[in-house]
Formats: structure tokens, C-alpha cells, sequence
């Protein structure tokens, strides 16, 4: 009757007596206060028998304020799912938001009873089933095609170590490429190849799924073919994607892996975490190095990529990741914590850390006087990074008046170099001119 109750976890282990499961679901039809039920069985799952644990899923329908249900390890429930199932189909839970089958048994039949129950319940955005082996093509199926459903509205599926092959990620890029909102997809640890990886990408492209931000991949067999085929993915306009975890690559070059995804991510501006499971050193340092910042010159400066912030499994491990990629990263991430509305920041620092005193001002000159306030501007909001220059703030100071300098002096020959081209313009009009009215003659 604790009407202040918002969370109860029961740990199962052991609790095998059906009057325990009465007594509880007793218990749970006086407490309509609940948002989050969690069920957690220990080596052996839990020990309620089946018709004992479906009295306490019957009961679940009184649970109106209910946002999150996990039912975690081994409960093994025979017509338990599709208890649930029911309760779900009658309004029951109607403002569940979370559903957990964590290692929990469910098989393809009990996939389609619960895709049966949870196609009522237009409240829930987060479904996740991981470890749960004995799922097959045909409860892939059952799931894709509530993907393509009207009344599906999940944004994020885990599906985590169900030994899921090619043919498995084929039938779940069939429902993916008609549904936009997914915004979170977990399918590590299973056995997709680069079948599989070929078709889910084609089918996220076909969505033109703007939406997705997390996409789990790790401890899959896939090799460098699959690499290939994410790319297309990463180079999308219409990418989201913010965090993409690859773990390491089969068969795979990790210098030719890193080549391929630096130059799919030389124009991505939403990616910061890059997940690979190796060390970010030497040559690989040097791919990321230019990737995060091309020093050739101040445009391609600009152009480099600020929005990365971590690769590898390790954020920011000096022991794994190479310096020069380390101080990058750490660069960005710190720029838009600073300041998370002006991206341009990060390049500004770059750009002045690299060029001291901006001695190549051509890139500027076609903006003519405007770019004294712009440079102005820019050594003002440098200064939040001031850290990263490692120099004094009277030497920063001498670097602001020295780019100024550098630009009023050039601006001069930029204006006569303007008027005697001008002047060379006219002269060729009027000779063009005169040799046509010769020719006429």
C-alpha cells in the first residue's frame, strides 16, 4: 500500500514457492505506484513455476503508472510471454516505455507473442532482448515485420548476442528500410558476415534513416568487405550517426581499416565515438592525426574533421592512443563542451595553433576588409582554448596585432593587383573590339 513506491527489483534466486509468487502478485495489485519492475534471476533463473510466475503477469495490468518492466535471467515462463502478450494487447502497462527480456528463454514463439502484445502499446520506445539464443529467422521475421507496421514507434532495439547470421540481418534490414525514428541499434556479439552487413546498410540507406545515433556492431565476423559497405553509411548527408562501435576486424589490415574509415569520415560532422578494438598507434596515428587535423594548410585545416572525440574502446587511454590523435580528440570534445552552439571554434583553434600568426592570409583576402573583425573574433574566442597554444597570454596578444599587421599589408598589393587586372580587362575588350570591325572592313 506504499503509495510513494516507484522501484522494486525482486531477485528471484532460489524463490521457488508459489505462495511467495501469490503473496507478491497480491502485493502488486495494491500498488499502483510502480515505474520501474525488475525481475532478476541469479545462475539458475528464477524458480517460480510457470503457472506460479504467470499469476504475477496477470496482475501486471493494474500497473498504470508502469514505465519500465525487465524480466532478466533464464526465466524460463512457457505461456508467460504470452501472458504478457495478452496484458499488453487489453491496454494493460499503457504507459510502458522499456521492456527487458535480458537472457531470458525467449524462443521465436515467444518473439511473436510478444510482437503480438507490444503492437498495442504505442508507449514503448525501447525493447531489448540480448542473449537470448534460441531466436531464429522466423522470430526476425515476426520483428521486421513489425517494423513496418503503422503502429510501431520503437527507437531503440538491442539485440545483442541471439546468434543472428546473414540471413538473420537480411530479414531485420527488410523492416529497417521502412522505418525511419530508430535511433538506437545494438546487434553485437552475434554472427553477421558481410552479407549481413551489406544489407543492413542498404537497408538503413533506403530508409534514409536520419534518425539513427548508435549503431552496435562489435564481435561480428564481418571483414574489411564490411568496412567498405559501413562507409557508404558514414559518408551519408543525411547521417546521424554519433556513436559507431566496430570492435576489431576479422582478416582485417588495421592500416587499410583506418585509411577507409578516415576518408568516410573526412566530411561526417555527427560522429564522436569510433569504436575499434585495437590501439590508435604509428601509421593508424598518423591516418587519424590528418584526419582530425590536415596541417598542409589553413583550408584544409578547416576542413578537417571537429566533431570525432573518441576512437578505440579506451576514451582517451594515453597508453593505447597515439599523442598527437589523443590531443585531437580531447580538443574537440573540450571546444564543444566550452562552447556546444559554435562549431566553429574547434577549427579556429586549430587553425591558430598551426598558424601562429596566420602568415598565409590569401585564403582571406577575397573578403577584403571584413576579415579584421572576423580575425578579431577569432583570437577573442581562442582564448577559451589558450591552454592548447602553450604560450603566455602577452605572447597570444603579440600573435592577434602580428595577423592584423600581416593583413593591412597585404591588402594593398591585393587592391593594386585589382586595379591593373581591371585595367588589362579593358585593354584586351578593346582590342578584341577593334580587330572585329578590321575584320568587317
Amino acid at each position: 500500500n506504499n503509495k510513494n513506491l516507484t522501484s522494486f527489483t525482486l531477485g528471484c534466486d532460489g524463490m521457488g514457492s508459489d505462495l511467495c509468487a501469490r503473496n507478491f502478485a497480491m502485493a502488486l495489485v495494491k500498488c499502483d505506484s510502480l515505474t520501474h519492475l525488475c525481475f532478476e534471476g541469479g545462475a539458475d533463473g528464477c524458480q517460480f513455476r510457470d503457472d506460479a510466475f504467470n499469476n504475477i503477469l496477470r496482475v501486471l495490468h493494474s500497473q498504470s503508472e508502469l514505465e519500465r518492466l525487465s524480466l532478466n535471467a533464464h526465466y524460463t515462463v512457457g505461456e508467460g510471454y504470452a501472458t504478457l502478450s495478452n496484458t499488453l494487447r487489453l491496454g494493460g502497462m499503457g504507459k510502458l516505455r522499456v521492456l527487458d527480456l535480458i537472457y531470458s528463454d525467449v524462443d521465436d514463439e515467444g518473439l511473436q507473442s510478444m510482437v503480438a502484445g507490444i503492437s498495442h502499446c504505442r508507449s514503448l520506445v525501447e525493447l531489448n532482448l540480448p542473449s537470448n539464443n534460441q531466436i531464429t529467422v522466423t522470430g526476425l521475421r515476426a520483428l521486421s515485420g513489425f517494423f513496418q507496421s503503422e503502429s510501431c514507434r520503437l527507437e531503440s532495439l538491442g539485440l545483442g548476442g541471439v546468434v543472428m547470421d546473414d540471413e538473420g540481418a537480411i530479414v531485420l534490414a527488410t523492416g529497417l528500410a521502412r522505418y525511419k525514428p530508430l535511433k538506437h541499434l545494438d546487434i553485437s556479439g552475434n554472427d553477421i558476415g558481410d552479407e549481413g552487413i551489406a544489407a543492413l546498410v542498404s537497408g538503413l540507406t533506403i530508409a534514409a534513416n536520419t534518425s539513427l545515433e548508435t549503431l552496435r556492431l562489435s564481435r561480428n565476423p564481418f571483414t574489411i568487405a564490411g568496412i567498405r559497405s559501413l562507409s557508404t553509411l558514414i559518408q551519408s548527408e543525411r547521417s546521424c550517426l554519433k556513436l559507431l562501435g566496430l570492435g576489431s576486424i576479422r582478416n582485417g589490415d588495421n592500416e587499410e581499416v583506418a585509411v577507409i574509415l578516415a576518408n568516410a569520415l573526412t566530411n561526417n560532422t555527427s560522429l564522436m565515438n569510433l569504436g575499434l578494438g585495437y590501439d590508435i598507434s604509428e601509421a593508424r596515428g598518423v591516418t587519424f592525426s590528418k584526419l582530425l587535423c590536415d596541417t598542409s594548410s589553413i583550408n584544409n585545416i578547416y576542413s578537417s574533421n571537429h566533431t570525432l572525440e573518441v576512437i578505440g574502446d579506451l576514451e582517451y587511454d594515453r597508453e593505447t592512443t597515439n599523442d598527437e590523435v589523443l590531443k585531437y580528440l580531447v580538443l574537440n570534445r573540450n571546444t564543444r563542451c566550452l562552447n556546444p552552439i559554435d562549431r566553429g571554434l574547434v577549427p579556429m583553434c586549430k587553425i591558430l595553433i598551426h598558424h601562429p600568426d596566420l602568415a598565409d592570409m590569401k585564403p582571406f583576402y577575397k573578403w577584403k576588409l571584413k576579415v579584421l573583425p572576423m580575425i578579431a573574433d577569432w583570437f577573442q574566442k581562442a582564448k577559451a582554448c589558450q591552454n592548447y597554444f602553450e604560450e603566455s597570454a602577452k605572447t597570444f596578444q603579440r600573435r592577434e596585432l602580428s595577423a592584423m599587421y600581416r593583413f593591412i599589408r597585404g591588402v594593398p598589393m591585393l587592391v593594386a593587383d585589382g586595379f591593373w587586372s581591371q585595367q588589362l580587362k579593358q585593354v584586351r575588350v578593346k582590342k578584341r573590339n577593334f580587330e572585329e570591325v578590321e575584320k568587317k572592313q
